[in-house]
């Protein structure tokens, strides 16, 4: 019986547009450099993905954050002073807005279970997007405050362990599919993928708006 749901932020709740990009064309233009942004940003989120499931000693997002621009740069032959304005990208953080769908659709999943956002994050800035944006929920679990990743299976099970729920309880729902559909799935957990693009090639809902009605059918 579903007891829990367990939603991801960023790209689910919260919208991070092109704020990633336009900080990293603020990064470059500081050092003259003309090279496209979005290739670069693309660049510096592959080797922050790369670090998040590389294991080791925890590392707070935003120490991953200035590693992966110095990688990105080593990449693409930039200055190695470019990781010095890292703080360009981390001023964004805490100022994104949820999207149009994401209030309401938590408020309602709520009276009917209880609601968890789980994401790769940082604690503060987590709080601050979710708190400005008067997303309310049952407890939020950030990377930071469970010392791991998505998709480190410890990751879920100890989100599982703090809220009392068995995965056969609960669902994770998410816009990426390794980290919020089979991450899960390899501790038994469901996971429900959210594309708002439409293009995703794998099942998967379009919003937020639906998903009351999806898992009470379930």
């Amino acid at each position: 019986m579903l007891k829990a749901v367990i939603l991801d932020a960023y790209g689910t709740l919260l919208d991070t547009g092109d704020a990633s990009v336009r900080a990293t064309a603020e990064i470059l233009r500081r050092h003259g450099v003309d090279l496209p942004p979005r290739e670069i940003y693309a660049t510096w989120k592959r080797h922050l993905r790369a670090l998040r499931v590389a294991g080791g000693d925890f590392r707070t997002e935003a120490a991953l954050f200035e590693e992966s621009l110095r990688l990105a740069c080593a990449a693409h032959g930039l200055p190695a002073g470019v990781t010095d304005d890292v703080g360009v990208m981390l001023a964004t953080w805490g100022t994104r807005s949820a999207f149009p769908d994401a209030a309401e659709s938590v408020a309602r999943l709520r009276t009917r279970w209880k609601v968890f956002v789980a994401s790769n994050s940082d604690d503060a800035p987590l709080r601050a997007d979710l708190a400005r944006n008067g997303l309310a929920v049952d407890r939020v679990f950030s990377s930071e405050n469970l010392r791991c990743y998505k998709p480190d299976p410890s990751f879920y099970r100890a989100v599982l362990h703090a809220i009392g729920v068995d995965p056969a309880d609960a669902v994770s729902v998410g816009d990426s599919e390794e980290d919020d559909v089979e991450g899960p799935r390899r501790i038994g957990l469901a996971g429900i993928r959210l594309d708002r693009t439409g293009r995703s090639p794998s099942p998967a809902i379009n919003d937020l708006t639906g998903l009351m009605e999806r898992l009470s059918a379930a």
